[in-house]
């Protein structure tokens, strides 16, 4: 597995949930670099490779078309704009921010 550093921006009320054995995750770094996570491992792609990528997987799923993504909090937002538009021309249907929750003292707060 492929160890990407990313910051997750905060949220106030994010709940935790499963983890799906079958969920597609993409992680963007600071530097703009993209980590493909799917249930057969991870590897960095290039903007075309994810293109080739998500297709190849989105294209026979039936059950949903969820990419979940985590993307560094100091990314401009062009970058994750691309990374959206790649995702929804290569069968995502439905793309899933991951944010971090808060450390309890920073909620009571």
């Amino acid at each position: 597995m492929i160890d990407a550093a990313v910051r997750l921006p905060p949220a106030a009320n994010a709940n935790p949930r499963p983890v799906q054995d079958d969920e597609i995750v993409l992680r963007i770094e600071v530097s703009g670099r993209y980590t493909l996570e799917t249930p057969d491992g991870s590897q960095r792609v290039t903007p075309d490779d994810l293109r080739l990528e998500l297709g190849s997987l989105y294209r026979g799923r039936t059950k949903d078309r969820v990419l979940f993504l985590k993307a560094d909090t100091d990314l401009p937002f062009g970058v994750i704009e691309r990374a959206i538009a790649i995702a929804r021309a290569s069968g995502v249907r439905v793309v899933g921010a991951v944010t971090e929750r808060p450390a309890k003292a920073e909620v009571n707060e």
